[in-house]
């Protein structure tokens, strides 16, 4: 496993302790609001590092094709997270 990948962050697990740790946050998004809305105890630096906003092509990607895969198995996440684009 990679990662997971959140609108708001990347938590990969830990090597030390094996669990979760925040890899990094989306812009204008704190370590706070993420331990907030996770709902379990996540490790993190104080200042994680920062994931770069989508491009254009990238965006219509995933408000384009992404969506229109993703509404059939996660419709409330599809609205809610990919947009009306």
């Amino acid at each position: 496993m990679d990662g997971v990948y959140t609108p708001l962050a990347v938590m990969r697990r830990s090597p030390h302790t094996g669990r979760l740790r925040l890899a990094a946050a989306a812009p204008d998004t704190t370590v706070q609001d993420i331990r907030q809305r996770t709902g379990f105890e996540l490790e993190s630096e104080p200042e994680p590092e920062r994931i770069e906003p989508p491009s254009r092509e990238e965006l219509q990607l995933l408000r384009g094709l992404v969506k229109d895969k993703m509404t059939g198995i996660y419709p409330r996440f599809a609205k809610e997270e990919l947009g009306n684009g």
